[in-house]
């Protein structure tokens, strides 16, 4: 399927345009996993790993069908090593058993073949040694990309639609450091606007049947004013919105850059979910991450037009 029409139809089928951050950290896991890990292993990485798996595995199935997709942050898998990356593909493959879409969260650049391999380790697959041999990759929809070094950085992670692949772009970012570089003028605007107009170009053509391209943006819902400037720069691109809850920012305020219908974005919550369980008196850790899901949903129900 079309990546972006992936996306468009998960947000239609389960009446949400919420993406639930799978980033697991140490503090975030409730005690009786942690007990539960430690009691099976000596190794400190295989602990963690058992644990991190374990709360998002529950968590994936807690809020399958009632989020749009999920979002993993690679680093949150990466600190721990190859340990850490097992846990990573088995929570995708969980995703994917559950019919979750998944954004894989890694901010990847490069120019040349390193972007192709990227590309490959991430989304598709790799060229075996013999007989024309496909390895595959992570296998997750979308990734995040960062576009500084410029369009040979971008274009090679873009393949065909028919692929059905997509590639988020940081655009305007959801943290107060934000400004330092987004905000520089270049030529008659600013640098996140240059950026935005060559999210466009690399889109163009690319719409599936939703409308949507496989060539997206990153739009933090912190900046609510750029992400309406930035809707009327991109009528065809989907917005992943971070920043909504533990960043600070509001409903209203991220869903700023949706369409006149309400739709092509996707709001990102993962700590306000992932530790909704510290603030819940004796609630089950996955009941209360879930109830957290349920009011980020409602919540944006209501600020949607």
């Amino acid at each position: 399927m079309h990546a972006g029409d992936l996306l468009a139809g998960s947000c239609e089928s389960t009446g949400s345009v919420a993406c639930v951050g799978l980033d697991p950290r140490p503090e975030l896991i409730p005690d009786e996993i942690v007990r539960s890990a430690v009691a099976q292993t000596d190794d400190p990485r295989k602990q963690v790993a058992i644990a991190f798996e374990t709360f998002m595995a529950s968590i994936l199935r807690a809020v399958a069908g009632h989020c749009a997709v999920v979002k993993p942050q690679a680093a949150c898998y990466e600190a721990y090593g190859s340990v850490g990356w097992q846990v990573l593909e088995r929570i995708v493959a969980e995703a994917r058993r559950l019919g979750v879409p998944v954004i894989l969260d890694a901010k990847r650049s490069d120019i040349g073949a390193t972007a192709v391999h990227y590309r490959q380790g991430l989304l598709t697959s790799a060229p075996g040694l013999v007989d024309a041999q496909q390895l595959p990759g992570l296998g997750v929809d979308w990734i995040t990309a960062n576009p500084y070094l410029g369009g040979d950085s971008i274009e090679p992670l873009i393949g065909g639609p028919e692929e059905g692949k997509g590639v988020f772009v940081l655009v305007r970012t959801s943290n107060p450091g934000a400004e330092d570089f987004q905000d520089q003028v270049v030529g008659d605007g600013s640098l996140l606007k240059a950026v935005a107009a060559k999210v466009h170009e690399w889109g163009r053509g690319r719409q599936g049947a939703s409308g949507f391209s496989d060539v997206g943006a990153v739009v933090g819902a912190t900046w609510p004013a750029e992400a309406a400037e930035l809707r009327a720069m991109l009528p065809k691109t989907l917005f992943l919105v971070p920043g909504f809850g533990a960043q600070g920012a509001d409903a209203s305020q991220a869903v700023a850059g949706c369409t006149d219908q309400g739709t092509g974005i996707l709001v990102n919550s993962s700590r306000a979910i992932l530790g909704a369980w510290q603030s819940a008196t004796d609630a089950d850790p996955v009941d209360a991450a879930r109830a957290a899901l349920d009011k980020m949903n409602q919540q944006l129900c209501a600020a949607l037009p």
